[in-house]
């Protein structure tokens, strides 16, 4: 089995930019790319330090969920 890594950082300038290339790489719209799940993670990139780690279905989604783009309802939690 194959994985695959992609490992960048964002401001709060970026986080619309950021949606747009995750929706062009794993959208689940589509037939072509990477697959719309995955696992991924937050972190510090001062300290390192793993703020988060997490299982998505839909990574564009959770990620919109995590900066506040959209509403995430009561039974995420």
């Amino acid at each position: 089995m194959f994985g695959t890594v992609i490992r960048d950082k964002y401001n709060h300038k970026q986080v619309r930019e950021m949606v747009e290339w995750i929706d062009d790489l794993c959208s689940p719209n589509d037939g072509i790319g990477w697959s719309s799940s995955g696992i991924y993670c937050f972190w510090d990139t001062i300290t390192k330090e793993i703020l988060y780690i997490g299982l998505a279905i839909d990574l564009k989604i959770r990620f919109m969920q995590h900066n506040g783009l959209t509403k995430v309802e009561d039974k995420a939690w």
